[in-house]
């Protein structure tokens, strides 16, 4: 999740699951209740119990605005004069007071982003500046929750540059190459002197070995001497122009996976698992592989597990499951992977996703 804000006078909470924006004026251990509610990642009605208890439990509280992730839904709540506008894949949505004594909320299982400011308020006209974790004075907060994956978004084609369109080449920089006729055979020495004088004079051919096979007393002797073929030389006079070669590097491997309904990957990327698997990075060589499994029962989250190998050591991540991941190691208990920590996994072992849905770790480095 990231998290920008524009400086103002509303108090803005910020964990890694969420975000809350309150009036101004709780006194510090309040806030840290709220935060740690955040970060706790139970859910969107823990946030507001510790909401309603930071204002005293009263029954009217002030305006509050509450945005969560949950598993891959998000979360949203609101009361008073607050404004969610919250970005999702099939367009705009915004939520609003209703009215009551319960705040207005709602489940989004495509929100993208989500926009928390005074429901009177013009949008934001100064420079949004981010925040990891932690509590500021903000007039607006905004959540990323979700980017766009590159392959949901349009292809818009470049234009193609065809041979003819190439244009062609500028002739002042070429070099213009005279090449005197051949003589054909039977041509007179007096014809081709003629021609040669009218294309500005010949280079005078050396004089010698009439048909290159003509060898000198000296070179007769030297090979009666040792060199039977002339082609032979000393070993002293060899150059030495191989060198040994370095053996090759064994090719790095980064283990695979098998899951239980046949599917194998390598990991030679990371790869996330899930009902509608999705992410949030967007370039680079470290662009995840997306792999969807059926979930009949909803019992796998959208994004479940991320998986991922240094070439090295190989990782596990629960993606803030709903329903969790269970790590299966042979000779050992069953251990629930804990939220948003990386398990290292080994050759053999298995994690279950859920609705039957195992994955199966091999030849791991």
């Amino acid at each position: 999740m990231r998290v920008t804000y524009e400086p103002g006078g509303m108090l803005a909470i910020v964990a890694e699951t969420g975000i809350a924006v309150l009036e101004n004026g709780l006194p510090q251990d309040r806030i840290d209740d709220v935060w740690q509610a955040l970060d706790d990642g139970e859910g969107v009605e823990a946030v507001i119990d510790a909401v309603r208890q930071a204002f005293g439990d009263s029954e009217t509280p002030p305006p509050f605005a509450v945005a969560v992730a949950e598993g891959e839904d998000v979360r949203a709540a609101v009361r008073g004069d607050l404004r969610l506008e919250i970005e999702t894949i099939s367009g705009s949505v915004v939520l609003s007071d209703e009215g009551g004594s319960d705040p207005t909320g709602r489940r989004f299982e495509d929100a993208l982003s989500v926009l928390v400011r005074p429901a009177a308020a013009a949008p934001a006209t100064t420079s949004e500046l981010p925040i990891a974790s932690g509590a500021v004075l903000a007039r607006s907060v905004r959540a990323v929750f979700f980017e766009v994956d590159p392959a949901d978004a349009d292809h818009v084609p470049g234009d193609t540059l065809l041979p003819d369109d190439a244009g062609e080449g500028d002739d002042a920089f070429a070099e213009t190459i005279v090449v005197p006729p051949r003589r054909t055979r039977g041509e007179h020495a007096a014809d081709s002197a003629a021609r040669d004088d009218a294309l500005g004079g010949s280079e005078e051919e050396p004089q010698g070995d009439h048909d290159g096979a003509t060898i000198s007393a000296a070179q007769l002797a030297a090979a009666r001497a040792g060199d039977h073929d002339g082609a032979t030389i000393a070993v002293a006079h060899e150059p030495a122009i191989w060198a040994p070669e370095s053996p090759a590097a064994p090719p790095r491997t980064y283990g695979r996976i098998r899951l239980s309904t046949g599917e194998v990957a390598e990991l030679d990327r990371p790869v996330v698992i899930g009902r509608r698997p999705r992410s949030s990075r967007t370039t680079g060589a470290e662009l995840p592989r997306l792999l969807a499994v059926e979930s009949p029962q909803n019992d796998i989250s959208r994004n479940h597990v991320e998986i991922s190998s240094d070439g090295h050591t190989v990782v596990v991540t629960d993606l803030h499951t709903t329903n969790g991941t269970t790590l299966l190691r042979g000779g050992a208990d069953p251990v629930r992977l804990h939220p948003g920590e990386q398990t290292v996994v080994v050759t053999g072992d298995v994690i279950d996703l859920g609705d039957d849905v195992t994955v199966a770790f091999e030849e791991l480095p």
